[in-house]
């Protein structure tokens, strides 16, 4: 991205998916933007991702042993496929 930046093109981050519970945090996402932002980029962007009910039965082995804590609020805000109300903490 520097050398991109550095040659005069116009750089953008896109973060995605941003999984609400698990990367979401404002540290983490603060983190990745400074570091966008260091090796030049002008933009910054990002789409939230919510795991379809098809998708979900893949992952729930994943989820279950990497986010135990998170697996039954994340199912249930993803099987909305769109977050309503507010943002689940």
């Amino acid at each position: 991205m520097r050398k991109l930046s550095a040659a005069g093109l116009r750089v953008a981050v896109n973060l995605a998916p941003i999984m609400p519970l698990i990367n979401d945090t404002e540290p983490s996402l603060d983190a990745v933007a400074k570091a966008a932002a260091r090796a030049g980029a002008e933009h910054l962007g990002g789409k939230c991702g919510l795991l379809k009910p098809c998708a979900q039965k893949s992952s729930s082995r994943f989820s279950r042993n990497i986010f135990p804590t998170y697996l039954r609020r994340y199912r249930n805000a993803s099987s909305q496929r769109y977050l309503r109300g507010d943002y689940p903490t």
